[in-house]
C-alpha cells in the first residue's frame, strides 16, 4: 500500500501501521440481513458466541460499533485469553460459557485453517 497508493505524504510502515489499528474498526459494515439473522436465531433460543483471533481493542471495537454485543452470550477475543483458534482449548471456553455441548453446536466461520486448523489444498 506503501509503494502503490498516491499519498499526498507517504507514511511509513509504523505509520500506516498506526493508523489501521487507530481507525480499522470504524470502517466495518455489516453484511446484508446480518442483524435480521441473528434476532431471528435469537427468538428462536439459539445460544450465540464469538469466537475471534486477533487484538482486543480492534475485535471488540468492530462488535460494539455494529451494535452485535447483544446478541452474543459469550465473546472470545484471542487477545483477551491468550490462545487463538484453532487451539481446541478456545471452544472448550465457550463451550463451558454457553453451556453447550459439543455435539449440539455449530460452528461458522470463514477460514478453515484459522477456523480448525483444516489446511487447504
Amino acid at each position: 500500500m506503501i509503494e502503490r497508493l498516491p499519498w499526498v505524504k507517504r507514511p511509513d510502515l509504523d505509520g500506516l501501521t498506526r493508523y489501521y489499528e487507530l481507525h480499522d474498526m470504524t470502517h466495518a459494515r455489516a453484511m446484508n440481513h446480518a442483524v435480521r439473522t441473528l434476532e431471528q436465531c435469537k427468538a428462536l433460543g439459539l445460544k450465540l458466541g464469538i469466537i475471534t483471533n486477533g487484538r482486543s481493542e480492534v475485535q471488540h471495537g468492530k462488535i460494539d460499533l455494529l451494535g452485535l454485543r447483544p446478541f452474543f452470550g459469550t465473546i472470545l477475543v484471542s487477545k483477551d485469553i491468550d490462545m487463538k483458534k484453532p487451539d481446541p482449548q478456545i471452544y472448550r471456553i465457550a463451550l463451558e460459557r454457553l453451556g453447550t455441548l459439543a455435539e449440539e453446536t455449530i460452528i461458522a466461520g470463514d477460514h478453515p485453517r484459522n477456523d480448525i486448523g483444516v489446511q487447504q489444498t
